[in-house]
């Protein structure tokens, strides 16, 4: 049976607690921290409500608010209760608001534009003159492999759809389906990958390989999602992600490469997680050393959120889902009418003939919807789920999709999972 209101008020010593050493914490974070692993999803639910309020009503007492309209950037003057309640809806941080203006959209949505201080990008800042140095003395003795590359006349094409590796993401203990993962699997999932292209190169007459890095490669920035909303739990900081990732694709290469198989390397930069540079320098070193060493494997970074790329008989256009600024919600896991429109917009401005087929990621889930001009493909996550996917969402089993192109317009399709 569940607990009354009045039971509730049994925590509020603990809770102050809690947020007077975190006052960033999450609410259902602190319920789960109060009530336990084993406790019922309504037990969790009603506490974390009781929280929320409860620190609305006390929060001057526990120093996790400041005075918005003597900051800096947006200077009009909010309500600063109806701001606290967007941000605790948006799951912002409150006590790292610097300013906020109040706006409404033409379609008549009330809501807050909302600066976050400048502290908080200076957190765990990266040394960009080390990462600079490495870059160079990486390339210092590297030679270009000779390769002699085999060609099928009548082969097939294989593109592998490395998405969501979200590298630095921390699994809490004891989460729902006692998932783990750090570096240490990420690597086993690379090893994996290696194996698996491998077998499906000794299996079939491959002409070439695409390899398309679908975004969301690092967890994120100074532990957060690009546009600074979301707080993000990490194992790794941002130099370690960066070279934790790197090594990993460093080896994938240096495995797949020499077996002589045409390959290509495309980077969407564009993503939620670590858009807006993050993995695009990243992308950016590891393209200097497929260039210098492996000049037979055509590159291309990009930084939009759809990009065409022409690939076997078809054009592939490419998309993490969601981008790094502008997007709330990211594109759903099947082509509904809101994005179908979309889609079928773009193929027209585009005067894109021929098979059509986007692929995109994101949520961590693989499907694939044939619609009139184009089929819509979403990708599994090389991570599996997060804390957040699996309460909110499903599990999300981790995996590598991949799309086998035998020409005259045909596909077929597959996931490889990872039980590691």
């Amino acid at each position: 049976m569940g607990r009354s209101k009045s039971q509730w008020a049994d925590y509020r010593s603990q809770i102050l607690e809690l947020y007077r050493n975190n006052p960033s914490l999450g609410y259902t974070e602190a319920a789960r921290m109060l009530l336990g692993e084993d406790a019922r999803r309504k037990d969790l639910d009603t506490l974390r409500t009781y929280i929320t309020r409860y620190l609305q009503s006390i929060s001057e007492d526990i120093s996790i608010t400041e005075t918005v309209t003597e900051t800096k950037g947006y200077d009009e003057p909010v309500d600063e209760d109806a701001l606290k309640q967007f941000c605790i809806e948006e799951g912002i941080d409150y006590s790292q608001v610097e300013s906020a203006k109040f706006i409404t959209h033409l379609k008549g949505r009330k809501t807050f534009n909302v600066a976050m201080k400048p502290n908080v990008a200076e957190i765990n800042a990266v040394d960009w003159d080390e990462i600079a140095e490495k870059f160079v003395k990486s390339l210092e003795n590297v030679k270009p492999a000779d390769i002699q590359v085999k060609r099928f006349a009548n082969g097939v094409s294989l593109a592998l759809y490395f998405s969501d590796e979200h590298v630095g993401l921390k699994v809490m203990p004891n989460n729902v389906y006692d998932i783990e993962y750090n570096e240490d699997i990420f690597n086993l999932r690379t090893d994996d990958a290696i194996s698996f292209v491998k077998t499906m190169i000794e299996t079939y007459p491959i002409d070439e390989i695409l390899i398309a890095q679908m975004g969301d490669e690092l967890d994120g920035y100074n532990g957060t999602t690009t546009r600074m909303t979301h707080p993000l739990p990490q194992n790794l900081g941002n130099e370690e992600q960066y070279d934790v990732w790197l090594a990993a694709k460093v080896k994938f290469f240096d495995a797949i490469a020499p077996l002589g198989t045409a390959m290509k390397f495309v980077g969407m930069a564009n993503s939620n997680h670590s858009g807006k540079g993050f993995s695009y320098m990243a992308f950016r070193h590891l393209e200097a050393y497929l260039n210098v060493k492996y000049p037979h494997i055509d590159t291309m970074i990009s930084r939009r959120f759809i990009q065409e790329y022409k690939f076997c008989d078809h054009t592939l256009l490419l998309t993490h889902g969601k981008d790094d600024s502008f997007m709330k919600f990211g594109w759903p896991l099947h082509a509904d009418k809101k994005v179908d429109p979309i889609i079928r917009q773009y193929i027209d401005h585009k005067d894109i003939r021929g098979p059509i087929r986007l692929v995109k990621g994101d949520l961590h889930t693989s499907a694939s919807d044939r619609k009139h001009k184009y089929t819509y493909r979403s990708a599994l996550s090389f991570a599996g789920g997060s804390d957040y996917s699996m309460l909110n969402f499903d599990k999300s089993c981790p995996g590598l999709s991949y799309d086998i192109f035998m020409g005259e317009g045909q596909i077929m399709s597959g996931d490889y999972l990872f039980y590691s």
